[in-house]
């Protein structure tokens, strides 16, 4: 019987970047020695991205066996209606304002103090606000953050239900996607997807040579900053801004095509099944 393993990340080293494990370590090692051998005697290795596929073949896995095919979004609704309308957004009082939102995990290797700094930054320009959608171990970070400087453009909302989700995210005008600066190829954010597919602009937090960074190249309009350029992102946002509803629905239609084209869910389900079957 073949064994298929599907990679979403990579352990140990992702816990070694976000600090919460030690190279070399005992722990490290035996979690390292464990992987290396499921590599090195898997059939068939499907990795998300062509650095995850890097790392896989390092320790050890045959170059022939690692597949690349990233996940797939799984929201069955996508909302279309007017940016105004948008019931989520009535819901919350969004008004007018541009809405540059982060859903999902606040996780360790999330680190959201690029998009906080910016959003300092922009404490006296009424038309921005800052949502933040979920739960995790840095959701106290926000809180105390928009505490500090008394904030009241930042606003906290729990994780939405699933057969909703299209009415949250739809009801942002810049959707964050963040991959932490030592994190390419051990972990592998999907969120990209889902914004991309309902036509939202991405404001991306990490460094260009990812997968993320891959895929922005090819799509103008959407914003990329390094971890720690909270100024720069702050300045973008404004340039962001200023451009207006026409250029955000560009940019967002541009994002949209390009996941159509390169990320829909039948074309990766219909690879993953060649993939399996060939092995």
């Amino acid at each position: 019987m073949d064994f298929h393993y599907w990679t979403m990340d990579l352990q140990p080293e992702l816990s070694i970047a976000s600090g919460l494990m030690k190279e070399g370590a005992l722990p490290t090692r035996l979690l390292t020695s464990m992987g290396n051998y499921i590599f090195r005697n898997s059939d068939n290795i499907i990795a998300l991205d062509k650095y995850m596929g890097s790392h896989i073949v390092n320790r050890g896995a045959s170059q022939n066996a690692v597949s690349i095919i990233p996940v797939w979004p799984v929201m069955d609704s996508i909302y279309d209606g007017a940016r105004r309308e948008n019931p989520f957004r009535i819901q919350n009082n969004f008004g007018d304002k541009i809405v540059v939102m982060y859903s999902g995990n606040h996780s360790f290797v999330h680190p959201l103090d690029t998009v906080l700094d910016a959003a300092l930054q922009l404490a006296e320009d009424p038309r921005f606000l800052f949502v933040f959608i979920g739960e995790g171990v840095r959701k106290k970070d926000v809180t105390k953050f928009k505490e500090k400087h008394n904030l009241g453009s930042i606003v906290q909302l729990p994780y939405q239900p699933r057969e909703l989700i299209h009415l949250s995210l739809g009801s942002a005008d810049l959707q964050v996607v963040i991959l932490g600066q030592n994190q390419v190829g051990y972990t592998h954010p999907n969120k990209v997807y889902g914004a991309m597919f309902i036509g939202k602009p991405i404001l991306y937090v990490g460094p260009k040579q990812s997968h993320i960074g891959d895929i922005l190249e090819s799509c103008p309009g959407n914003i990329f900053v390094q971890t720690g350029e909270g100024k720069l992102l702050a300045e973008r946002l404004q340039h962001f801004a200023d451009q207006g509803e026409q250029s955000w629905l560009d940019t967002g239609m541009r994002n949209q095509q390009y996941a159509n084209q390169h990320f829909h869910p039948d074309t990766l389900k219909a690879k993953m099944a060649e993939t399996l079957s060939l092995s």
